[in-house]
């Protein structure tokens, strides 16, 4: 749940913006959200398709929906939470006008079942949304270049599908979607948080990088935050395809 609070900012809000603008999120429509998180997609897309509409947030975790229905009390639209497995939608065929989902199916045990299941429930002419990075791609500014790289494929080949951005629109095609549009990002950050941190203890603790190098990473890491050069990159593909 930190790592989904953490993930806030103008980059995520362009994304979020991005699949909303490709669903085509109006007054009136039946849209779901799978791996909600916290909620915060729900009740924007809530907010567009208003009183008329509906919005379903579903998630595995119910300490995730117990804290979407905590931040959702009181606003006037703050959509519906429902615990379900995303490989299993608890949905009827046809059930929605639109469906999204953002880097959730990374860590799916079944990222194309998944897929699956969200085009499943998805209208004849609905359209189906996923965002998804690409994690060879993560840039971290450093002058051990050779040592940022390795650190980058590390944990890429350690997430369970680190690379899934780029596969996504085969995917789609496999999920017998069409007019299927892939629009890559950029997402970066000015700051060092405590994410590439962690990155760096486990690689130490695995022995891809000795304790000294480690040590000097994050050394010259803080002086780029103080002095205002740290830079991170990662690129997010956003692919939209239509149900036949």
């Amino acid at each position: 749940m930190r790592f989904l609070m953490r993930m806030t900012g103008k980059g995520v809000s362009a994304r979020q913006q991005l699949s909303y603008d490709l669903l085509g999120a109006s007054e009136g429509m039946r849209l779901l959200d799978v791996g909600c998180g916290v909620g915060d997609d729900v009740r924007s897309l809530a907010a567009l398709v208003g009183a008329s509409g509906a919005v379903v947030g579903l998630d595995n975790s119910e300490a995730m929906l117990a804290k979407a229905r905590e931040l959702s009390a009181g606003k006037r639209y703050p959509g519906e939470f429902i615990q379900g497995d995303m490989l299993h939608l608890p949905f009827a065929d046809a059930s929605f006008d639109g469906c999204r989902a953002e880097r959730v199916l990374i860590h799916s045990a079944d990222p194309i079942q998944a897929l699956a299941e969200m085009a499943r429930v998805t209208r004849a002419g609905g359209v189906v949304v996923v965002t998804e990075p690409d994690l060879e791609t993560l840039i971290y500014h450093a002058s051990q270049h050779d040592l940022v790289r390795r650190l980058s494929l590390w944990h890429c080949e350690h997430v369970r599908h680190g690379r899934i951005g780029r596969y996504l629109p085969e995917m789609f095609l496999q999920a017998g979607l069409t007019n299927i549009r892939s629009m890559p990002t950029v997402a970066q950050s000015a700051t060092l948080s405590s994410y590439p941190l962690r990155l760096v203890d486990r690689a130490t603790q695995h022995n891809l990088v000795s304790a000294a190098e480690a040590e000097e990473l994050i050394a010259e890491w803080r002086r780029r935050d103080a002095d205002g050069t740290f830079l991170e990159y990662g690129v997010y593909f956003t692919v939209a395809g239509r149900k036949g």
